[in-house]
Order: C-alpha cells, then structure tokens, then sequence
C-alpha cells in the first residue's frame, strides 16, 4: 500500500544497515560475502542470496539511506558470488542445516532472486557492475531451472514452492519446458481443506508459504482461481489469532508446534491479496500488521524492525504496492466459534479469551486469557502409554463438544508354539488367547459460556487406575488460594486438592473450581506424556471410575 512504503522503507534500511554489519569481508575466509550464522558458524548459501536480493532493493530505491551507496552494489556481487558459486552443475545448492543436492532450496532462492532481477532490469544504469550482477543471476538462473526440472522434493508445501519458482523463471527466461513440469505438480491437485487448512497444519510457518507460492503461480501463469485456496487459509487465520496476537500452533505437524510466532509473518500474503482481489477485510489486515512493529533500531523484542519480514523487495519489484492505497474494513476476529471438523480442532474466542480444542493430541484443550494460558492433559496409569488420553476425534453436542478415548487391553496366554511367539523383541498378540481385557473409557465434554470453560470428565472401566489432570501455566507468574500463595518456576509443579485457585501473570488472571486430589502419583507416572520442563503445573488426581467437574474463567 502506497501509505505503508514510507515505514517499509525504514524497516528494511534497519535490515540492510544488520546485513552490512554481519557480511564477512575477509577475503581468507572461506565465508567472505556470506553472513554466518548464529549457532552454526557458517553461512547459508540460500540465506546469503536472500540478503542480496535485500541490498540491491534499497539500493535502488530513492526513498531509502542506502540509495544510490556503490559499496552496496559491492557487498551485493560479494554475497551473489557466495552462492552462485556453491550452486552444483546439476542447479541445486544445500541447505547445509538438513538438505544437499537440494532443488527446493534452490525454489526458496528463486523466490527472492526473481524479484531482485526484476528490479535490477527496471533500475540498472548498464554500469560494469550491475553488468556482473545481471550476467550472475542469469547463469543461477539457468542453472536453477533444470536443478528444479530434475529434482523432486520432500514435503507437501515444497510442491507449491517450486511451481511458483519455475513459474517465475518459465517468464523471466522464456523456459516454456518448465510449464510441462508445474502441470505434473498441479495434477496432485493443492492441498487445501474447504475451511483453507493446509495438509501441514502449519499456522506458524508453512500456510504462509503455500500462500506465498500460490499467489505467485496466479500472477505468473495467469491462474486467478489459485486465490481462492489463499482466501480461504486468510479467513481461517483470522481464527488462529490468540489475544496476546500470537498464532495457535497447536495443531501443527510440523516444527512450529507449540511455538510462539506472531502474525506479522503474513503481512505479505495479507498485502498482495488486499491488491489482488480488492478484499477490504485483507486490507484491513494487512494494515493493522504493519502498525504493530516499530520503527526503533534499538527495539529488540518480538516487534522490533529486524523480526518483520523483509518487504522492501516487493515493493520494488511491483509498482502497484507503492502507487495505490486500497479501501480497509475492519474484520471482527474476537468474537466467533469455529468447528474444523476435518481439522479436529475447535477454536472459540471472546474478546480476551479464546479456547481451543483438540484431537489426536496429547494436549486436548487449551484456555487462554491475554498473555495467561492453560494447557490441558489427561493421562492414566493404564498400561504404560496406553494411559495417555489422545481422543480420537471431536464430536459436536447440544452442549459443547466431546473428545472420548477408548483403551481395551489385558493379557495374553502362552501359545504352546515354538516360531513368531516374540517378534522383535515384543510379544506376538495376533497367535494368543487374551485373558483378563479390559476397557478403559474416558469421556470429556467441554463446553464455554459467558466466559467461563467447563471440562466434565468421566473415566470408567477399570478399578482404582490413578489418573491425573494437568494444567500447563507459563512459568512467571503466581498462583493463590485459601491455603498458599506461590510463585510458578519452571519445571516445578503442585497438587491442589480441593476448592479452587487463581494463577495471574503479567495481569491477567485466570480462576479454575472443581480441584481434587486423591493420589500423588504425577511426574512420575508410566507412560504419561513426559513432564513439562518450561511451565508450571497444577495437577488435580483421583482413581478411575472418576466424575468430575472443572470450571476455568
């Protein structure tokens, strides 16, 4: 948006101003022109193309501190010669942390580069230099194009990341070949769900990605209907939005499970679509992403200029971003609830709360008031592992929801046979009698009104089996009740055995009712899910068949 180019300008001369800092000029090392990374001493042939594609957009936009600086031209051939010179004669580099002999890595790449060639193309004088810089980036183009025609890739976002990658060098260097490929890859048909859940699940990292690669495979090979999957994903994470305006990670399977990533990381996506489809509610968004960094070199936290992402590039690249300002409609993302049955995930918000719940996790459910949070887990005594409370779905009721887990397990009779009684090293059950099964059931309904959570468990099916609730609170704060007050440090916990307690932090309170406590037995219970070293636990236990009833507002 025109009006947002005069502070993405300024973030992205912070991020220029950090790369000049860290860029390695000693011509004996072996990391002259790459950045080395913190925590592994070496650089990233793809990262180190990222931040030349950052240099040479500010050094062409006149708006910037850095405009016009030919030392800047120097770091950008120093850092271009780092990778190009690390990409291998069959067109792919390695992504040194996991990957070799990687064309998706390569894809990454090319989804910077495109955009800074582009640029180049539109601003370069014809110096010797820019010249070079030109001559660089057509040969790990060409390069690139058959790294990627060749190759193949690991996971389901990588598809997407590719398309749009060969997509954008199909038209930069009229490589018609490549359409053949990106059709293979859309023949599997986009990963998407009908509420624009991706198959990774990934709020905090790859829904952000495939969006990114659709929206350039709908402007390079004129595929509109590609938004459509990215208006879905947009409208659906407005409902991962958590009060502290982090993103709900909780149902990811992939790295950024349980991790605390804010939504910035979607501006781009949010940004493009408010152009593309003139979408007021994206706008909006888009808007409002923005406004939440600052503009303070010395800002260190999670708002600071150095953890937005780089955008100056794109603004460079696309002329519309910095001459049209776009109509914003405010989206009401803090009332609503939401059943992603295909998901197995629920998310309720009102206003400073919002509750999320769980199948096919160990956590089930989580409560979240402001900066405070609970995570829930259930477990057993029941056989080891078999005692985790992992349901199986989430069913909808008159009431709430319903998460149930059903366990039938016992023993086994000797078989009087001498072959495949024990297969590696574990009891062969498919040739034996059972003996002495049993059944352990466990039935939770969750429902929210007026801003209180209520949990009703019941557990039956085996006779005096411990059972323990859990409740997970960011270590930090403080809890209290009639009996004691303490602060919560990590990895340390407590039982509360009746009544009710409150655990405030950073302001925000949250009161839980219903405790009970019947047993000890806690961090050490077999086949639990392991204790939570980070946060503090509270623990309600009792001995299956259990009713019990617990509040939390």
């Amino acid at each position: 948006m025109k009006k947002h180019f005069e502070k993405i300008t300024v973030l992205s001369d912070i991020k220029v101003d950090d790369l000049i800092a860290n860029q390695c000029l000693d011509t004996s090392d072996p990391e002259y022109g790459g950045f080395k990374v913190k925590g592994k001493g070496f650089s990233e042939p793809a990262w180190v193309m990222f931040s030349a594609s950052y240099m040479l957009a500010q050094y062409y936009n006149d708006k910037s501190r850095h405009y016009g600086k030919g030392m800047l031209l120097d770091r950008v051939k120093a850092a271009m010669n780092y990778t190009v010179s690390r990409q291998y004669e069959d067109g792919t580099i390695d992504l040194l942390e996991t990957n070799f002999h990687d064309s998706t890595t390569v894809a990454f790449v090319i989804q910077h580069a495109a955009y800074a060639y582009r640029v180049l193309k539109k601003y370069s004088k014809g110096t010797v230099i820019e010249n070079e810089i030109e001559d660089m980036f057509m040969s790990f183009f060409h390069k690139s194009a058959d790294g990627m025609k060749n190759g193949g890739f690991h996971t389901p976002n990588h598809r997407w990341v590719m398309c749009s990658a060969m997509a954008l060098l199909m038209n930069i260097l009229d490589r018609k070949d490549l359409s053949d490929e990106i059709i293979l890859y859309l023949r599997e048909l986009i990963d998407c769900n009908e509420y624009g859940e991706y198959s990774e699940r990934s709020a905090g990292t790859y829904n952000e990605i495939c969006n990114r690669s659709l929206i350039i495979m709908g402007r390079e090979l004129n595929m509109p209907g590609l938004y459509e999957y990215v208006k879905r994903n947009l409208y659906m994470m407005f409902t991962y939005i958590e009060p502290d305006m982090t993103l709900c990670t909780m149902n990811s399977r992939r790295q950024d499970f349980g991790k605390k990533i804010y939504p910035g990381i979607y501006y781009e996506n949010y940004l493009l679509m408010g152009h593309l489809t003139k979408n007021p509610h994206f706008s909006y968004m888009a808007d409002y992403l923005l406004s939440m960094y600052n503009d303070w070199r010395g800002d260190t936290g999670p708002f600071s200029p150095l953890e937005f992402p780089f955008l100056g590039l794109r603004y460079m690249a696309d002329d519309f971003l910095r001459e049209n300002d776009l109509v914003c409609e405010k989206y009401d993302y803090e009332k609503y609830e939401r059943f992603f049955q295909l998901s197995d995930i629920v998310r309720i918000r009102d206003k400073n709360i919002t509750v999320t719940i769980l199948a096919k996790s160990e956590a089930f459910m989580k409560f979240q008031k402001g900066t405070n949070q609970i995570i829930f887990r259930l477990a057993g005594s029941y056989f080891g592992p078999k005692g985790k409370f992992i349901p199986t779905s989430v069913e909808k009721t008159d009431r709430g929801y319903k998460l149930s887990y059903n366990c039938e397990w016992g023993y086994v009779r000797p078989c009087g046979k001498e072959k495949n009684n024990v297969i590696d090293g574990r009891t062969n059950w498919d040739i034996r009698d059972k003996v002495n099964m049993m059944t352990w059931s466990l039935i939770v309904d969750i429902s929210f009104e007026n801003g209180c959570a209520k949990i009703d468990m019941d557990s039956s099916g085996v006779n005096r089996l411990p059972v323990k609730l859990e409740m997970i609170f960011p270590a930090g704060g403080r809890l209290n009740n009639s009996f004691l007050s303490m602060e919560g440090f990590p990895g340390t916990g407590v039982i509360i055995k009746e009544g009710e307690f409150s655990y405030s932090l950073a302001g925000d309170s949250i009161l839980i009712s219903g405790a009970f406590g019947q047993h000890e037995y806690t961090t050490e219970m077999r086949g639990a899910p392991l204790a939570d070293r980070e946060g503090f636990t509270v623990n309600f236990t009792g001995f299956s068949p259990l009713k019990k009833t617990v509040y939390i507002k």
